[in-house]
């Protein structure tokens, strides 16, 4: 989860950009992880798998207004918005040194974030 983390802040300009997107630069978890709210990791090499792992990436958008169309997964605008998403991820995560691990990602849901 870390490397994951680190691959997708260095990518976004310290979790600021993504594409079009504006993004929150505190707003990026990993399985709940957040390098501003985590206790630093020591090194650890790399553990080669075979197997698969899930991660759960949330990241807050600020350009992206939370409408009632955005909710529904069958909205044109909930599609548009998670093609581009998984897009921009794919190309991001294939184009890194985790791009032998990386498979394929999903959007599984916009929802309103309370950006403070």
């Amino acid at each position: 989860r870390v490397r994951v983390y680190r691959v997708f802040r260095d990518n976004t300009n310290g979790i600021t950009t993504f594409g079009v997107y504006s993004l929150d630069r505190n707003s990026l978890f990993v399985n709940d992880y957040n390098e501003a709210t985590s206790t630093p990791s020591t090194t650890v090499p790399p553990i080669q798998t075979t197997n698969p792992f899930d991660f759960n990436v949330t990241f807050v958008i600020t350009n992206l207004a939370s409408t009632e169309n955005l909710q529904d997964p069958n909205s044109p605008l909930y599609k548009s918005a998670a093609r581009i998403i998984v897009f921009q991820l794919d190309n991001l995560f294939r184009e890194s040194n985790i791009k032998n691990s990386f498979s394929s990602c999903s959007v599984l849901s916009f929802s309103l974030a309370n950006i403070q």
